[in-house]
C-alpha cells in the first residue's frame, strides 16, 4: 500500500511540473479602429487613401508580422520564388573609340557548359540579341542606355548572357565599357522582380579567343599591368592598352568574351512583411497608410518564439478597400 502511495505522489508531482513547463497558449486578435472605417461592404472595410489606419492588436504574441497586400507585400506570395513573367535585360554602353568595322554584340545561350574556356565558348550555340542602336552607337565617349532586350524566349529555360568583342589588333580599340546591368522579371500584376543587379551579381567570367597565341599569352603580362577586363560591381571595361604596341599589329582577329553565370529568368523575390511587433515591444496599436487606391488583403501573422525558433503561428486577415477622399 505504501509503495502504491509513493507511486501516486510521484505521478502527481510529474504532472504538476509538466503543467508548469507547458508554454502559455498563444492568444492574438487584431481589429481596425472603427473611426477609420468609412463603410462596410460585406466583409470589406472601406477606408480613405493617405489616412493613417490604426490596427489594435491584443493578446500575448512575441512577434507580429504585417503584410499590407500591396505588390511585394502579399502574404500568399511569401514563399514564392518563381513566377511566369516577361524577363528583360537593360544596360548602358560607352563605345569610346569603337568603329563601324568592329563587332560588339550581346548574346545568349541555353546549351553553354558554364566552363569559360575557348573550346566551350566556341562549341556552344549563341543567339545574337544586339539591339540596332548599340550597333549604331560608335566612337562616342558617353555612357548611353541601350534599348531594352526582351528575353521572353528564355523565360522557362535557364540562360547564359554574354558580351563579345571581335577586334583586329591593328586598330586602336579604346576601353569600351558596359554598365548598369539589370535583368528583371516583369509580372502580370505590374510588379517587376530584380533577378540580376550589376555585373558582379551576374557572376561574369572571361575568355579570350585569339588567332595569335603569343598575343593571347602576353596580353595582361606583368610588364604592362593590363588585364582583359576590368570588373566592378556595376561595370565591365575592356582594357585595350596593348593594342597601341607595334608588336600587336598582326592584322588577326581576337575575341574577348564576358559570360554570365546560369540565370533563371522566372525567378522572383518572395513577398515580405514588415514588423508590427518584436519580442521587446508590448502588444499595442500598429499604424499603416495606403497611398494608392485598391482592394487589399491585410494579413497579420502572430507567433511565439522558443529555443527552437518561431512556433504556434496565428494568422488574422481582413479585406480593405482604399478609396480617394472626397
Amino acid at each position: 500500500m505504501k509503495k502504491f502511495k509513493y507511486l501516486s505522489l510521484i505521478t502527481i508531482l510529474v504532472a504538476l511540473v509538466a503543467c508548469e513547463q507547458e508554454p502559455e497558449k498563444l492568444q492574438f486578435d487584431v481589429k481596425l479602429k472603427a473611426d477609420k472605417i468609412i463603410s462596410t461592404i460585406a466583409d470589406t472595410l472601406v477606408v480613405y487613401k493617405n489616412t493613417a489606419l490604426i490596427f489594435n492588436m491584443t493578446g500575448n504574441p512575441d512577434i507580429v508580422t504585417f503584410f499590407s497586400g500591396e505588390n511585394t507585400h502579399a502574404y500568399e506570395y511569401r514563399a514564392r520564388i518563381k513566377a511566369a513573367g516577361t524577363p528583360k535585360l537593360d544596360f548602358y554602353y560607352n563605345s569610346r573609340q569603337v568603329t563601324a568595322t568592329q563587332s560588339v554584340d550581346v548574346l545568349a545561350s541555353t546549351d553553354f557548359s558554364g566552363v569559360t574556356d575557348s573550346i566551350s565558348v566556341k562549341t556552344a550555340k549563341w543567339d545574337t540579341l544586339t539591339p540596332p542602336d548599340m550597333k549604331a552607337y560608335i566612337n562616342t565617349n558617353v555612357a548611353k542606355p541601350i534599348s531594352t532586350i526582351d528575353l521572353s524566349k528564355y523565360a522557362s529555360t535557364p540562360v547564359y548572357l554574354a558580351y563579345r568583342l571581335i577586334i583586329n589588333s591593328a586598330v586602336r580599340f579604346s576601353y569600351p565599357t558596359f554598365s548598369a546591368l539589370t535583368v528583371k522579371n516583369y509580372l502580370g500584376d505590374g510588379n517587376a522582380s530584380t533577378i540580376v543587379d550589376g555585373f558582379t551579381a551576374a557572376g561574369m567570367s572571361f575568355a579570350t579567343l585569339s588567332e595569335n597565341g603569343a598575343w593571347k599569352n602576353n596580353y595582361g603580362a606583368a610588364t604592362t599591368g593590363t588585364t582583359l577586363w576590368k570588373l566592378s560591381s556595376n561595370t565591365i571595361t575592356v582594357n585595350t592598352t596593348p593594342f597601341a604596341a607595334p608588336t600587336n599589329t598582326d592584322g588577326k582577329l581576337h575575341e574577348l568574351w564576358a559570360v554570365s553565370k546560369r540565370i533563371s529568368l522566372d525567378a522572383v523575390m518572395p513577398d515580405a512583411g514588415i514588423s508590427a511587433k518584436n519580442v521587446f515591444d508590448a502588444t499595442a496599436d500598429f499604424n499603416y497608410t495606403y497611398t494608392k487606391s485598391g482592394i487589399y488583403t491585410v494579413t497579420f501573422v502572430a507567433a511565439r518564439t522558443t529555443a527552437n525558433g518561431v512556433e504556434n503561428e496565428v494568422v488574422k486577415e481582413m479585406v480593405v478597400k482604399v478609396i480617394d477622399a472626397p
